[in-house]
């Protein structure tokens, strides 16, 4: 199946030896170029690997296709070596699977097995519906599918039987949608204080967002990897929502209307300021949820149509300027003290974090999971030059940070940054391998504090034992990992040392690995009193 679908013109192929990293990759092709994505693997365990990024897959809507090799039919639950149950492992985290039935060269078989994979592939053509589907493929062979047996032979006409390629026909949006249930039963009317909360993968086209919320003049809090901040185009972009939220001004500022996109904004700050207000709540999400952790009473929009969305805003338009200018004031008195303040730090967390955010000359930006996705909310300024920043916030893991972000970068093209903690790069190692591959370029930026310090933040920190059993310091040599995959390495030490690496890194024909040593303690000891102190301002 490999070497079938590596000598197909039509497809691309990346080669991995684990096939975790391989189906991130994956992940991260899919998530880049929005079209459907394949990972290939082996029988058994192999299967098993998937598992993280097809859970990432369906929390996101990713179209991520798994094809996974098994055994022949005949010797399921017989005993057979590097037997599992392939569908059962991956029904809990796709959208669909088949199991194709053994392979038989006949018309009428490869009709039957187009009919079943081109069901299952019309799934990819439906945004509601959309996500990772599994399509399970029994071979012939007791080592390899190439293995000769005694009543086979080559079909001269093979190539006449298989038909043309099933085609994946995108289904246009429905424009029967109307928006007078929710103007209707929230009584919503112009002149509203309303707020727009934009959080990762917004289900909707970012224009469409803009054209909304300029319609209405309602502020947009925009979450980093909410694709508006850069470029940053709107007149009431709230870039510091972080911040503001957790601001004893902001608690003073009452919505009568909040509209939510997307996933769950990444600061509890901001989540702790959604659940205080008692005010209408309209969600526009990619699939209606049982319940709303941040709302009580909320109303859901699954993927509306553009006109739904443009009459919403009609039915809205125009909201309170006053208040909007409230929140632009606000923002603008935060982002000044937050620049100040950092531009006053020492060498650390913060001032290596807030550096890699905005380091110009990169076309992408992954924030990875979870220290370096908050740091990357704080600190990614609005801009005008364009940038995708992108996320895993699906289930938020750590795990797949490296091997996404390659995948990503190979689906875009051009240059790109990764920002990561030593701990979540410890955790995917092996995605390294696809650095080898043409046309990337860039860097993967590696904040080594000795372990997870995000939680010298929490409570736990207090507890004995916290930091072996919690913390759990690592002593990794990631000069010695970069050499062993043949990565090109800078370990910097000072300011002025990554300067010099994030001036060099968009011009790199090549990914390279710069570790950022700071003090192990630094975000404690920086982040907290900027917190506190902007504030309580």
């Amino acid at each position: 199946m490999a070497l079938a679908l590596h000598a197909h013109p039509g497809i691309e192929t990346a080669i991995f030896n684990d096939e975790r990293a391989g189906a991130f990759f994956a992940l991260g092709l899919a998530k880049s170029t929005g079209r459907p994505a394949a990972v290939c693997t082996t029988s058994g365990s192999a299967v098993a690997n998937l598992v993280p990024a097809l859970v990432e897959a369906k929390a996101c809507g990713i179209p991520l296709i798994a094809l996974t090799c098994d055994r022949p039919r005949s010797v399921r639950d017989a005993g057979a070596t590097q037997c599992a149950d392939h569908l059962g492992i991956c029904h809990a985290v796709v959208e669909g699977n088949a199991d194709l039935a053994d392979p038989v060269i006949t018309r009428r078989a490869l009709n039957s097995l187009r009919k079943q994979v081109g069901k299952l592939l019309q799934k990819l053509g439906r945004e509601n519906t959309r996500g990772p589907i599994h399509i399970n493929i029994p071979l012939h062979g007791e080592l390899t599918s190439m293995d000769p047996d005694h009543d086979w032979s080559h079909p001269p006409d093979l190539q006449s039987l298989v038909g043309p390629a099933v085609r994946l026909q995108p289904l246009p949006k429905a424009e029967s949608d109307s928006t007078t249930g929710p103007v209707d039963k929230l009584r919503l009317t112009s002149g509203l204080k309303g707020l727009i909360v934009v959080g990762p993968d917004c289900p909707i086209d970012v224009n469409l967002v803009s054209a909304f919320a300029e319609k209405t003049g309602f502020p947009v809090i925009a979450d980093a990897p909410s694709g508006l901040r850069r470029p940053a185009k709107l007149r009431n972009l709230i870039c510091n929502g972080d911040l503001l939220a957790a601001s004893s001004s902001a608690a003073q500022l009452r919505p009568e209307l909040i509209i939510r996109l997307g996933g769950a904004p990444v600061s509890h700050s901001v989540h702790r300021y959604l659940r205080a207000q008692p005010c209408k709540v309209i969600r526009i999400e990619r699939r209606p949820r049982v319940r709303d952790f941040l709302a009580d009473q909320s109303i859901s929009l699954t993927l509306p149509s553009d006109h739904t969305v443009a009459a919403l805003a009609a039915a809205l338009a125009p909201g309170d300027s006053s208040w909007a200018r409230e929140w632009r004031a606000l923002d603008d008195r935060v982002n000044a003290l937050k620049t100040t303040y950092l531009s006053g730090l020492p060498w650390g967390d913060c001032k290596a974090a807030w550096m890699v955010c905005n380091a110009p000359g990169f076309d992408l930006l992954h924030l990875g999971n979870s220290m370096a996705i908050r740091h990357g909310n704080l600190y990614c300024a609005g801009a005008e030059a364009a940038q995708k920043i992108m996320v895993n916030r699906g289930v938020s893991g750590i795990d797949g940070n490296i091997a996404t972000f390659l995948g990503e970068l190979r689906g875009i093209g051009g240059r790109g940054l990764l920002l990561i903690g030593d701990l979540a790069a410890a955790h995917d190692l092996t995605g390294l391998e696809a650095t080898r591959l043409a046309g990337l370029g860039g860097a993967i930026c590696i904040m080594n504090n000795g372990g997870g310090a995000l939680f010298d933040l929490l409570s736990v920190s207090e507890m004995p034992d916290y930091e072996r059993v919690v913390r759990n310091p690592m002593a990794l040599d990631f000069r010695a990992i970069a050499s062993a995959f043949h990565i090109p390495f800078k370990r910097c030490t000072t300011e002025d040392e990554l300067s010099a690496s994030l001036r060099e890194a968009p011009h790199q024909s090549y990914v390279s690995i710069i570790e950022m040593c700071v003090p192990e303690k630094s975000l404690k000891s920086d982040l907290p009193p900027m917190l506190w102190s902007i504030t309580q301002t």
